[in-house]
């Protein structure tokens, strides 16, 4: 996944919903294992979600979905290794961006890191 725990504190403390979003190129081909899903940081722990088992074969860009999340998770995550995914939410039934995938340079001014 291209986030990680943490960007959702409350992930082991509070159930959260969590599904594949199919895109378009998906195959009619449905997996027979179950799944267990890794952030994109450098230790053991990031898990997200263990024993998924998606209904379609997952692909490179779907979209992983953590549900109830927000008023505590979104503005306490913690950018450590690498930008912050977009974050998106449902509004009126429609998906909505809620904040921009971050670039490395605001990643770095939030950090006040020199190179």
């Amino acid at each position: 996944m291209d986030g990680g725990i943490h960007l959702v504190r409350s992930l082991r403390g509070w159930h959260h919903p969590v599904i594949f979003s199919p895109s378009s190129k998906n195959s009619d081909e449905v997996p027979v294992h179950t799944y267990t899903v890794y952030g994109a940081n450098c230790f053991e722990s990031d898990i997200l979600a263990e024993e998924i088992k998606p209904v379609y074969l997952v692909q490179l860009d779907d979209l992983f979905i953590i549900g109830a999340t927000g008023g505590y998770d979104i503005p306490s995550a913690n950018v450590w290794t690498r930008p912050a995914p977009a974050i998106y939410g449902i509004y009126h039934r429609k998906i909505v961006l809620l904040r921009h995938e971050q670039t490395i340079q605001e990643v770095r001014q939030y950090h006040h890191i020199v190179l």
